[in-house]
């Protein structure tokens, strides 16, 4: 790999380590931020960002995006439909099928989230 400014190698692992950091960083910044403004932790938010840039979508198709634990994903999910931020519906080809849509406040939420990281 090339080397950085100050001679040593940037390696891969070395990079995933500092975004690792980075984002653990930013969300220490902007978690307080979303969680008094709108009632959502960290990974209710990811969830709910992940919903608005894919749906129609379901639980399944977005846990390997978010990276949160399936127990986790249920409950945040329960607590977005509690706020009105995302629907949930049967799907009417697969009944054993949820799909997940945001609601016209949950689409404002995911813009003015973006708007205060951006």
């Amino acid at each position: 790999m090339p080397n950085g400014k100050s001679g040593r190698k940037i390696t891969v692992p070395g990079i995933s380590t500092r975004l690792t950091l980075l984002s653990t960083r930013f969300a220490r910044f902007v978690g307080p931020i979303y969680k008094e403004r709108y009632g959502l932790g960290r990974s209710a938010w990811r969830i709910l960002a992940s919903i608005d840039r894919a749906q129609p979508t379901s639980a399944k198709a977005i846990a390997p995006q978010t990276a949160v634990d399936p127990a986790l994903i249920t409950r945040a999910i329960d607590l977005l439909v509690k706020k009105r931020y995302i629907r949930r519906t049967t799907d009417p080809s697969d009944r054993r099928r949820v799909i997940l849509r945001t609601t016209t406040l949950g689409a404002r939420v995911c813009r003015e989230i973006h708007e205060i990281i951006q």
